[in-house]
C-alpha cells in the first residue's frame, strides 16, 4: 500500500508540474501573440491617421479652390454686368433701366432678392472627431465652431 501511495504522490506532483509548465508556456505564447497583434494594430492606427490627414488636406484644398473659383465667378459677373451697362448706355437710345443702375455690393445683390442664396454649413459642422487626435495645428479643434467657412469667411 505504501508503494501505491508513493505512486499517487509522484503522479500528483507530475500532474501539478505539467500543469504549471503548460500554464507558463501558454502565457508566454499568449503574450507574444498579444504584443504582435498590438504592434499591428498600432501600425494600422498610424496609417489611418496619416490617411485622415491627407484626406483632410484634400478637402481643404478642394474647398479653398472652390471659394477662389466662386470669387472669380462673382468678379466676372460684375465685369459682364458693367460691360452690358456701358454698352447699353453707349449703344441704346433708351437703355433698360436695370442695366443703367450700378451694381451695389456684390453680384448677389443684383440677382432676384426674393430668392435666398444657399449658405454652406461651417466646415466640419456635422463631424464629431476627438480633439486629442488632431494631427496638425492648421485646424482648430473640431466641434468648437472656430473653423471659418471658406466661402463666406464666417465662423
Amino acid at each position: 500500500m505504501e508503494g501505491s501511495a508513493i505512486t499517487w504522490v509522484v503522479g500528483l506532483i507530475a500532474l501539478a508540474a505539467g500543469a504549471g509548465i503548460g500554464a507558463l508556456v501558454n502565457r508566454n505564447l499568449y503574450l507574444k501573440n498579444y504584443r504582435k497583434r498590438s504592434a499591428e494594430m498600432e501600425a494600422q492606427l498610424q496609417d489611418m491617421q496619416r490617411e485622415q490627414v491627407l484626406y483632410r488636406q484634400k478637402v481643404d484644398q478642394h474647398f479653398s479652390q472652390s471659394a477662389q473659383l466662386l470669387q472669380e465667378m462673382a468678379s466676372n459677373y460684375q465685369k459682364i454686368y458693367q460691360h452690358l451697362s456701358n454698352g447699353a448706355q453707349v449703344l441704346c437710345e433708351n437703355p433698360p433701366q436695370q442695366l443703367t443702375q450700378p451694381l451695389e455690393g456684390n453680384a448677389h445683390d443684383a440677382t432676384n432678392d426674393d430668392v435666398e442664396s444657399p449658405r454652406l454649413a461651417p466646415r466640419y459642422q456635422t463631424m464629431d472627431f476627438d480633439t486629442e487626435t488632431e494631427m496638425d495645428n492648421n485646424h482648430p479643434p473640431l466641434g468648437t465652431g472656430a473653423a471659418k467657412n471658406p466661402v463666406t469667411g464666417v465662423a
